[in-house]
C-alpha cells in the first residue's frame, strides 16, 4: 500500500512538472500554451485515465494546485527592497511581505501565478497620498514557501497578513481581488476596496482547467470532489456573486481581457450594492496593473473613501463609469 502512494504520488507530480512545462514561462508572452507541450499533457493525462479515472483526477488536482513561480523585474526589486521587510507565520512556513510610508493602511493581494512585486506600481502614488501600503506573497508563491496553493490558501494568507497589518483598504488583482472579496465578506476589517479583473465565480477555472486538459467527465470529477473534501467546502461556496464584501467597492476591468473575461467584472458591480464599475481598454489582465490612469483611479478612490470628508464620495463616484482608450497609459 505504501508502496502505491509513493507511486501515485511520484505521478501526480511528474504531472506538476509536465503542466508547467506547457506554461509560457513569462506573463508578458502569454498568448497561448505551447501546441506540442500541451498536447503532450493530454495525451500523459489520457494514457493514466485509461488505467485508472481516479488516478487521472488525482494528478489533475496536484496540478491544479502547484502555482508557477516568476522572479520580479528590476524596477520591481528595487521597489520591494525600498519597504520593510517581515514575515507573517502561515500554515505552510511563513508568509513575506514588505510595507512602504505612514498613514492608513492599504493591503495589495496579488493573483495566481504572481508575487508582491507585481503590484509594486501602486506603491509610489499611495505612499505619495499619504498611505502605508503593504504587499506579500501569498503561501506558494514568490519568497512565502510551500509547492502548493489555492484560492483558500489565498483566503487564508491575506486575512493572516491582515491580522497583522490591519488595513483599512485593499487592492487586489484576478485571485487575489477574490481572496479579498471573500475575507471581507468572512468579516475581515477594511473600510474600502479596489477589485482589478476579479473572477465572479473562481470556482469555475477548475471546469475550465480540466477541459484545458482535455480530462474526461469522470476524472474531472475525481479533481472537484478531492478539491471540495481538502478545503471542506463545496466548489460553489466561493461564487463572489453571493458573497458581497459589504464595503465601497471600485472594480476595475478591462474589455479585452482573456484570462477573465469583462462579464465577470460587471455582474459584481450589478449584484453588489456598494460597487463601482470602471471599463478600460487596451490593457488585458497584465498591464492594467501598470495604467497610469488605473492608478490615478484607484488611488483617488481610496484617498476619497479613507481620508477625505464622506460628501466627497458622492461627487467622485458615479454607478458606472469608462476610461477612454486614449486615457490609458502603460
Amino acid at each position: 500500500m505504501q508502496g502505491m502512494f509513493h507511486a501515485g504520488a511520484n505521478i501526480a507530480m511528474f504531472t506538476v512538472v509536465t503542466i508547467r512545462s506547457v506554461t509560457p514561462a513569462h506573463p508578458r508572452r502569454r498568448r497561448r500554451p505551447e501546441r506540442h507541450g500541451l498536447a503532450v499533457a493530454r495525451a500523459f493525462l489520457s494514457a493514466i485515465s485509461t488505467v485508472s479515472e481516479r488516478a487521472c483526477g488525482v494528478c489533475a488536482e496536484f496540478a491544479f494546485r502547484h502555482p508557477p513561480r516568476y522572479g520580479a523585474t528590476r524596477r520591481e526589486l528595487a521597489i520591494l527592497e525600498a519597504g520593510a521587510r517581515s514575515w507573517v507565520r502561515g500554515p505552510s512556513g511563513e508568509i513575506a511581505m514588505w510595507r512602504w510610508g505612514d498613514g492608513p493602511r492599504v493591503l495589495l493581494a496579488h493573483g495566481w501565478g504572481s508575487y508582491a512585486g507585481r503590484l509594486t506600481s501602486f506603491v509610489p502614488r499611495l505612499v505619495a497620498a499619504g498611505f502605508s501600503v503593504t504587499a506579500f506573497d501569498a503561501p506558494g508563491h514568490g519568497e512565502s514557501p510551500g509547492r502548493f496553493s489555492s484560492l483558500p490558501e489565498f483566503v487564508d494568507g491575506l486575512t493572516r497578513v491582515a491580522e497583522a497589518v490591519r488595513p483599512e483598504g485593499v487592492i487586489g488583482h484576478s485571485l487575489g481581488a477574490a481572496a479579498a472579496a471573500l475575507a471581507i465578506h468572512a468579516g475581515m476589517s477594511a473600510r474600502a476596496l479596489v477589485l482589478i479583473a476579479p473572477p465572479a465565480d473562481p470556482g469555475a477555472y477548475t471546469l475550465r482547467f480540466a477541459q484545458w486538459l482535455g480530462l474526461t467527465p469522470a476524472a474531472t470529477e475525481v479533481m472537484r470532489r478531492r478539491l471540495e473534501r481538502r478545503y471542506a467546502a463545496a466548489i460553489e461556496d466561493y461564487r463572489l456573486l453571493e458573497h458581497p464584501p459589504g464595503v465601497p467597492t471600485l472594480i476595475l476591468h478591462d474589455r479585452g481581457d482573456t484570462r477573465v473575461p469583462i462579464s465577470n467584472g460587471r455582474a459584481l458591480a450589478a449584484a453588489w450594492p456598494r460597487a463601482r464599475f470602471v471599463e478600460t481598454r487596451g490593457l488585458g489582465h497584465h498591464r492594467i496593473l501598470r495604467s497610469p490612469a488605473v492608478l490615478r483611479r484607484a488611488s483617488r478612490f481610496l484617498a476619497a473613501e479613507l481620508l477625505a470628508p464622506r460628501p466627497r464620495v458622492a461627487r467622485f463616484l458615479k454607478p458606472s463609469m469608462v476610461v477612454p482608450s486614449r486615457a490609458i497609459g502603460g
